[in-house]
């Protein structure tokens, strides 16, 4: 989204992820989902994803002990320590997470933070969001 080379995605010890696997947002025909933002997932998100009925927690095991009662509240931050967990999420799914945010018992918690670098510029028309809005997160 940044008009310049789009960026692998910097999955450290995450699972591999774009469409084709390559750590890549790219856009395709193929991927009716558009996979093309890279986000940092977080617990809350996961959460929020769920009760949407796209359950993402399988592909995240290593988050899951992040969202006990002890670290709840700080589970969708990067706190020191944490090493952030980057995927390729479908456009139109992150911007359900910044629409439904205004309504949400935890705002703007449940929004993934976006890798503009990693971030295909396809994901603005796909999601239905401008520029700003994605720059905002």
């Amino acid at each position: 989204v940044l008009g310049s080379a789009l960026r692998p995605a910097p999955v450290r010890d995450g699972p591999t992820t774009g469409f084709f696997r390559n750590n890549y947002c790219d856009a395709s025909p193929h991927d009716p989902g558009s996979h093309t933002v890279a986000a940092v997932v977080t617990p809350t998100f996961l959460e929020f994803s769920k009760s949407r009925g796209n359950d993402l927690w399988p592909l995240f095991p290593s988050l899951r002990k992040q969202l006990s009662p002890s670290t709840a509240a700080t589970a969708s931050t990067n706190a020191p320590g944490r090493t952030p967990c980057v995927w390729c999420l479908c456009a139109r799914r992150w911007y359900e997470a910044v629409k439904a945010a205004a309504t949400h018992p935890l705002g703007d918690e449940i929004i993934p933070r976006v890798v503009l670098e990693a971030t295909h510029e396809r994901a603005l028309q796909d999601g239905g969001f401008t520029a700003e809005e994605v720059a905002k997160y």
